[in-house]
């Protein structure tokens, strides 16, 4: 689930605010176990990102990142590709506490 924003809530020095975001309940349970989701083009490119930083041919929402064989060297590059995409800086603290992007949809 996404929201639309007409714009981001930033702090002083220009990073999103996360804590300003508005909140939405997500029940991630009731989601089919299906992967990425590619009639989403933000999703599409969060899953290509994965695939090319975990070097997999496939990624599932609910996927584990460092299952798959991240660690902290790779967040820290999946991160970075991810707000050079979409210029927007992501706390390297969200993989860690949600390492399924299925999570992230709840952050």
């Amino acid at each position: 689930m996404f929201i639309s924003l007409p714009v981001l809530p930033l702090r002083p020095n220009g990073k999103v605010d996360l804590q300003a975001l508005p909140a939405h309940q997500v029940s991630l349970d009731s989601e089919p176990a299906l992967p990425h989701a590619r009639e989403n083009p933000v999703e599409t490119v969060i899953a290509e990102l994965w695939m090319e930083i975990l070097e997999v041919e496939q990624v599932y929402m609910q996927d584990d990142f460092f299952a798959l064989g991240g660690h902290s060297l790779k967040a820290i590059k999946l991160l970075a590709r991810i707000s050079e995409v979409f210029q927007i800086e992501f706390p390297v603290s969200l993989l860690f506490e949600a390492p399924a992007w299925r999570g992230w949809r709840s952050q």
